[in-house]
């Protein structure tokens, strides 16, 4: 993307990934997700409707934050290509490790969704053994969560708890996990400590109807046990 060198000297900036219909169909918002998760302090990721020409994407706007122009960029369909438009257009290092296992990382969600779920933990396991400097709590999540289909609620706790152990405020996806694993294994009363455990470092998910539903679960094991 060599028309991009010249976009800004800003030091931070928006991004806005189409995810209108035909973007969508490219894969624009794992490509989206792909950059939030890299968490870079002077890039604020968000999704947006069409920025025309549809067909040449996924297609990304990059909008420098000291108000020179705005860069419409087509064709940034994969994580790769993404980096390449942090690195040059907006001056973002993106560590190779991290971006090879969030690759490895997004195959495996692919393979989940197809009902793969032995390759999903293999490609999760893989992304792990890289060592990524950032986003191993979403690769153990992930693989929590396809170990616990696959029967392994042991394999699924220990990943779940790693992934609560390592991730940021705010991710509680690891703490149902860890409730999901528990319940499995019949430790229904350990399932509820966890998820006040998880309460007092995310406040907030209490007020969301995940808090909601875990809990429920929790609670209907509860009565079936006779633990109440």
């Amino acid at each position: 993307m060599p028309a991009a060198l010249a976009v800004a000297a800003s030091t931070a900036f928006q991004l806005r990934v189409c995810t209108g219909k035909v973007c969508k169909k490219q894969g624009s918002p794992q490509i989206a997700k792909f950059a939030q998760d890299l968490q870079l302090p002077q890039i604020e990721v968000q999704t947006c409707g069409c920025l025309s020409e549809c067909g040449n994407g996924p297609n990304v706007a990059v909008i420098p934050l000291d108000g020179t122009r705005l860069l419409v960029l087509k064709h940034v369909g994969t994580p790769s290509r993404m980096a390449d438009l942090l690195r040059e257009v907006c001056g973002a290092p993106v560590d190779e490790v991290l971006l090879r296992a969030t690759e490895l990382r997004l195959a495996g969600n692919a393979a989940a969704v197809r009902g793969r779920l032995a390759q999903a933990a293999e490609l999760y396991s893989r992304g792990l053994a890289l060592e990524p400097p950032t986003g191993r709590h979403l690769l153990l999540s992930n693989r929590s969560g396809v170990r616990l289909e696959l029967g392994d609620a042991e394999g699924a706790l220990e990943d779940a708890s790693a992934a609560a152990a390592c991730c940021p405020p705010g991710f509680t996806t690891a703490a149902i996990r860890q409730v999901e694993g528990l319940l499995k294994l019949g430790q229904h009363r350990s399932a509820l400590e966890c998820m006040l455990v998880a309460c007092e470092r995310h406040p907030a998910f209490e007020q969301t109807d995940d808090y909601r539903r875990t809990l429920a679960d929790i609670q209907r094991e509860l009565q079936r046990s006779g633990a109440a």
